[in-house]
């Protein structure tokens, strides 16, 4: 994991990505380090932040939210060929501790080699009660 912090109480939780993603059509894939663990039951807001390099051909590259071990509504978009970041936010109710929430990446097309960075991706979660 390339960076990661805890604040009071594991109240707010960041990680950052540790390895860039090679994306393949139709299939979510972990991206690397965005792995938190919702240690409190309740309400908690999900930031994930992608850095998509998408190549021509390949279609809408979309960036998610696995959380207790389902794809949460609510996608991080782009469609073309110009690299950017893109930001998408969750609320997500954890009935449980030790959830893991984790940022997942793929592409609708096969035409190109398009990839999620390490660089700007992370994933950020805060308690609300």
């Amino acid at each position: 994991m390339r960076d990661a912090f805890v604040v009071t109480g594991d109240s707010i939780l960041y990680a950052a990505a540790s390895a860039q993603l090679t994306l393949v059509p139709n299939t979510y894939n972990d991206i690397a380090g965005t792995t938190v663990v919702l240690s409190k039951v309740g309400d908690w807001e999900i930031t994930g932040v992608f850095d998509f390099n998408p190549a021509a051909g390949d279609g809408l590259i979309e960036g998610c939210l696995n959380a207790g071990g389902a794809v949460q509504a609510g996608v991080a978009t782009v469609s073309g060929s110009t690299r950017g970041t893109y930001s998408q936010k969750w609320k997500y109710h954890a009935s449980g501790t030790s959830v893991t929430a984790k940022l997942q990446a793929r592409k609708s097309l096969n035409g190109g080699s398009s990839t999620c960075e390490a660089t700007n991706t992370t994933i950020t979660a805060e308690f609300v009660g």
